[in-house]
């Protein structure tokens, strides 16, 4: 069992595929790790295999090499987050390569460091994450051309899909209109044991407004009228709706993690339903 960068134990979701591994750095693990199929490797042992490695070995390399493999135009680990790179193009002609470079220059930096562990549990939320701060070095931190990418035409290519969407949603639980009643008190157990792991003391006060707010969900961002509760952005002035709806993501994908570690959990329809709005989110 690792520990959170907190400091507190965290179960690890892929137990047993980690523990099957030849011993990390060993022949027989560099041949397992270059011939084992994908979908019996997930890039999660991969990631927690590499931060046990000493960094710049062969062992590491060829576990960097794995995670960001590619057999002709199909990569093996990043599909999702190439595919969410085409789609968050200013316009159809935008060339895309440029940001996965920069997405995975990103990644690589933060794979050693605390972030690193946040991937061993949720690999592709992570690699969106690292996409949005990417895509914001690319085109502005203080999103001059996102306001141009909200506009855009309806028949632009992907427009109706934004790198850190700037309408203003109103957020509600994750577990709302999805779970079973019975799992419902469980669930929302979980999240409190999550809120408190969380390091970062943005992401755990967004946590626990769109959570546990017992109000109706606030907007990310606008002006609302009288009766509305107050928006995200005037509740925290000092951060703009991108930071916001980058701290929802980082912590509904807390507490994505969460859930698939949790073994005593029932896998109902509603709690995959559920699983998938978090990864979606």
């Amino acid at each position: 069992m690792e520990e959170t960068p907190t400091g507190k134990p965290d179960p690890f979701p892929y137990e047993e595929v980690f523990q099957a591994l030849p011993p990390l750095g060993s022949a027989e693990y560099l041949e397992h790790i270059g011939n084992v199929p994908a979908e019996q490797l997930p890039p999660e042992v991969l990631v927690r295999a590499l931060r046990q490695l000493p960094p710049n070995g062969e062992a590491a390399r060829a576990t960097l090499d794995r995670l960001f493999r590619r057999a002709g135009e199909r990569w093996e680990y990043l599909g999702p987050l190439v595919a969410r790179a085409r789609r968050m193009r200013l316009n159809p002609h935008e060339e895309y390569e440029d940001l996965i470079q920069d997405t995975l220059t990103t990644i690589l930096k933060a794979l050693p460091t605390a972030k690193g562990h946040f991937a061993a549990r949720a690999w592709h939320s992570f690699c969106r994450v690292q996409l949005s701060d990417a895509w914001r070095e690319h085109h502005g931190r203080r999103g001059e051309r996102l306001e141009h990418r909200a506009e855009a035409p309806p028949e632009a290519e992907g427009a109706d899909e934004t790198p850190d969407p700037v309408a203003d949603l109103s957020y509600s639980p994750p577990w709302h209109g999805t779970l079973e009643e019975n799992q419902v008190e469980t669930i929302e157990a979980i999240a409190e044991q999550v809120v408190g792991e969380i390091d970062d003391e943005f992401v755990r006060a967004i946590a626990k407004v769109t959570w546990f707010s017992n109000e109706r969900r606030p907007k990310v961002s606008g002006s609302g009228g009288s009766n509305e509760v107050p928006a995200l952005t005037t509740r925290f002035p000092k951060k703009s709706r991108f930071q916001i709806h980058r701290a929802i993501r980082q912590a509904n994908g807390q507490l994505a993690a969460a859930l698939l570690a949790n073994h005593s959990l029932e896998w109902t329809p509603g709690l995959q339903a559920m699983l998938e709005k978090l990864r979606d989110s």
